[in-house]
């Protein structure tokens, strides 16, 4: 919009005399408008015309000055406005809100979610359709109190229509329930308690597309005995819920296959001296250590063991499946560590350099728009905000609709990450998890391992993204109780290395 000498450059501002005062006529242009600027012309067209003026005539002048100010009103009242349909250009807007640590010791996890959703809405918004997809963001800093604090400000905007995120159990938990109330769906990936989707306050808008804690325990133990075939396994944690639950269940479903428990110990992550620990697997007899926990703890508890001559393969989870791993920098570590033949075991499908088709376009994408590689559940953030605005397209322009959508509409959808089909409760029916190796300096895939459960045995890979007519149950879903656990289990074999310890 322009207003009389006005410098927009898609509209020619047009004054036609009209009495002393002129008259004033707005064009609309294909852009939005500025308030401050259009109202900041016609002051200064103002300032202009009362010089022109007596002062015998200011109060006629005030009067009539009215009208056109009321225009102005108008005009402007109709170009902006929030959200829905932008009546110029004719295009539709919803939001999708991230919710989730963009602050905080534990922002990686968070931030590589997230950048994975908004990759997925600049892609969106670079087409030619009339739907704009905003992602707005909430920080919760991975706290419980600071999730409920900014809880009104998504959950009270009505442009938001869905939640990716978010990534940890104890907001999760907090938030749920306001989030069911709401109507308001979620798919998140890093909360993986395995009793999350069995609250009663998460029966219907709770979704994530990573396995559980047990279902990870379970494959890492499966792993531990059929793959790297460990005689006696030393099982170290953080003492976090995180850390503990995956060391203590690991140690369980690994024992039941035969796999002698060398020693269970804690460690205080504020902690550099883990001497205690360290020497006690040394005496313990173990070939293979489990750390559950970050990756900075992982880093110095391998240190530590390379230091003290212990000859063992360290194993660990998603939480140390962070490049910061073989970085002793970044890790805060001061010393150089060598971090060469760990595994890592993750639900999640880590792109790398490596990576073939999608996950490898994901990669270089990724890459140059963010600024780094992606992280740990980066693609599983591009796959939610994918699922959202599949729905979105599909006609959930609203809470309602876009909540149906993915309990009822979305069947199976072929990801980047993986194959996504969630069960009644909102879990993912896949089994599937990745094994990496650090292999001279970098994080490398090793082997996918595919459990087996009561709906058979699937293989995976994120090749394009395609929906299947398989439906899910209606909306009135119950959470389901059982944990079950899967008893068999397949191998799909890439390259491998030798299992002695390094």
């Amino acid at each position: 919009m322009a207003l009389f000498h006005g410098s927009h450059p898609a509209t020619t501002p047009v004054h036609r005399p009209a009495g002393r005062w002129g008259r004033l006529t707005v064009r609309p242009s294909g852009s939005g408008v500025n308030t401050r600027s259009v109202l900041a012309a016609y002051r200064a067209h103002l300032g202009h015309r009362l010089r022109t003026v007596g002062r015998e005539r200011l109060g006629r002048r005030r009067t009539v000055l009215g009208a056109p100010l009321l225009v102005i009103a108008l005009v402007v009242a109709s170009c902006g406005g929030g959200g829905g349909r932008d009546t110029l250009k004719g295009k539709r807007e919803v939001a999708i809100a991230f919710v989730g640590a963009k602050t905080g010791a534990n922002q990686t996890f968070g931030l590589n979610f997230r950048d994975g959703a908004r990759l997925a809405i600049e892609d969106e918004n670079q087409g030619s359709g009339d739907l704009t997809v905003r992602l707005r963001e909430f920080d919760t800093a991975g706290e419980v109190t600071q999730a409920r604090a900014v809880s009104s400000q998504f959950i009270g905007d009505r442009s938001v229509v869905g939640v990716v995120g978010p990534p940890f159990t104890g907001e999760t938990n907090g938030l749920v329930r306001d989030l069911q109330q709401a109507g308001l769906v979620m798919i998140g990936a890093s909360a993986v308690d395995k009793d999350l989707p069995s609250a009663p306050a998460s029966r219907t808008v709770y979704h994530r597309i990573v396995a559980d804690l047990d279902i990870q325990a379970s494959g890492i133990a499966e792993y531990l005995s059929s793959i790297e075939r460990a005689t006696s396994v030393a099982y170290v944690h953080d003492g976090s819920d995180y850390g503990k639950q995956l060391a203590v269940n690991t140690e369980m479903q690994t024992a039941r296959r035969g796999v002698r428990t060398a020693t269970m110990e804690a460690i205080d992550p504020r902690s550099s001296d883990l001497s205690a620990a360290v020497n006690t697997i040394r005496v313990s007899g173990a070939d293979t250590v489990f750390y559950g926990g970050l990756f900075t703890e992982a880093a110095l508890l391998q240190r530590k063991l390379t230091e003290q001559g212990a000859n063992v393969r360290l194993v660990s989870g998603e939480g140390a499946l962070d490049p910061s791993l073989v970085d002793a920098t970044r890790a805060g570590i001061s010393q150089a560590v060598s971090t060469q033949g760990v595994r890592l075991a993750c639900a999640c499908n880590l792109p790398l350099e490596s990576s073939t088709g999608a996950l490898r376009e994901f990669f270089n994408e990724y890459r140059q728009k963010m600024g780094r590689e992606p992280g740990p559940y980066s693609a599983e953030g591009y796959d939610a905000a994918k699922i959202l605005i599949r729905g979105i397209k599909a006609g959930g322009e609203n809470r309602e609709a876009l909540l149906r959508f993915v309990e009822e509409q979305l069947g199976r959808y072929e990801g980047i990450s993986k194959s996504i089909e969630f069960e009644p409760d909102g879990t993912l029916k896949a089994r599937t998890f990745v094994v990496y190796e650090v292999r001279s300096g970098r994080i490398t895939e090793l082997r996918t391992l595919t459990l087996g459960s009561s709906t058979g045995t699937t293989t995976t890979t994120g090749a394009g993204s395609t929906t299947s007519t398989t439906r899910r149950p209606p909306t009135t879903r119950r959470p389901t109780t059982s944990t079950t656990l899967p008893t068999t289990s397949t191998t799909e074999t890439t390259t491998d290395t030798p299992t002695t310890p390094p």
